[in-house]
């Protein structure tokens, strides 16, 4: 995983490769802006390390139905998230509310 400071960077260059690759008209310079951008993603996800495969687990658990409630999750699985910067990608909703 990609250290959390630069995670925001990395997903701006893969929405910017996203647009560019679906756009209709494509000029020169459009190619080349794309082949630097992917370049750069790709440098830093070369050395990115892979997650931990607790916090895998976890994102699966979350994305589970029906999703686990908070009492599900524990202390240190919320700590795992905001360790790696994934606790701005959880939302909690009550239920009956």
């Amino acid at each position: 995983m990609l250290p959390p400071q630069e995670q925001a960077s990395a997903r701006s260059r893969r929405v910017d490769l996203e647009r560019a690759a679906s756009a209709k008209t494509v000029t020169t310079g459009d190619i080349t802006l794309f082949v630097t951008k992917w370049e750069s993603l790709a440098e830093s996800l070369r050395d990115a390390k892979e997650p931990p495969v607790e916090l895998l687990a976890l994102l699966e658990r979350l994305d589970s139905r029906p999703a686990p409630t908070l009492r599900d999750i524990t202390d240190q699985e919320i700590a795992l998230l905001r360790e790696f910067a994934m606790d701005g990608q959880v939302s909690l909703t009550r239920k009956g509310a």
